[in-house]
């Protein structure tokens, strides 16, 4: 049950981050923002895989 629910935060704020990042009108300084962005995620991602085994 825990997983399940920490796999939904994960996604939703995934889906969140990507919308920002389409709605948002990408300049150079928003580009490095949205990378900056994708590497937070990326290192959540980390996170939920080692707390799920």
């Amino acid at each position: 049950m825990k997983k399940i629910i920490i796999f939904i935060i994960f996604t939703l704020t995934l889906i969140m981050n990507m919308s920002i990042a389409l709605f948002w009108n990408p300049d150079i300084d928003n580009k490095k923002m949205i990378q900056c962005k994708a590497l937070k995620y990326l290192v959540i991602q980390d996170l939920c895989a080692k707390l799920m085994m």
